[in-house]
């Protein structure tokens, strides 16, 4: 990856709340709590899983930077939707630390020396990576989060007009 490339990713991962905070502003209030299935999210646990998710590549970050080589840790996204989740943890509430987090980690990402770029860590699902790869990652987390929230707000939407959901087709991936 060049270094316009990787300054191109650092500014589209800066760039992901608002463009989170833009996809739920044109959805109604009433939607965010709508499932399209029985093992689907809402779009209230998407966002707190999104800022759950961010939360964790602290670890990731700074891990691959200061302790490269070493195995980062992982977690079960679907456990911690379906123990941790909880309404407190508001829809606002996650936007504001997401951004906050995101300005945090932007500090960090614009400050790598550039041979920290190429350091790697072992992944256990995913094997070594490095910490662009993991830029990448978390980059398209959220954009991909964003897809499946707009793709929830549409079958919610079919759903108020009476139309038929399959709650079995996969929302995740359009």
């Amino acid at each position: 990856m060049t270094v316009d490339e990787r300054n191109r990713l650092i500014a589209l991962y800066k760039e992901g709340p608002e463009k989170l905070r833009i996809c739920l502003s044109t959805i109604p209030v009433e939607a965010f709590e709508y499932k399209p299935g029985p093992e689907r999210w809402s779009i209230h646990e998407i966002v707190v899983h999104i800022i759950d998710s961010d939360l964790n590549s602290l670890m990731r970050f700074n891990g691959t930077i200061a302790e490269a080589g070493r195995e980062l840790p992982v977690y079960n996204q679907e456990l911690w939707v379906a123990k941790l989740f909880t309404p407190q943890k508001t829809v606002p509430l996650c936007l504001n630390l997401l951004e906050a987090f995101r300005e945090y980690n932007g500090i960090l990402l614009d400050s790598v020396k550039e041979g920290d770029w190429k350091n790697s860590v072992v992944h256990p699902e995913r094997g070594v990576i490095t910490l662009e790869k993991v830029l990448q990652m978390y980059t398209n987390h959220i954009h991909d989060h964003i897809k499946q929230i707009e793709k929830t707000h549409d079958t919610w939407q079919k759903q108020q007009r009476g139309e038929y959901v399959d709650p079995d087709r996969s929302l995740i991936y359009i």
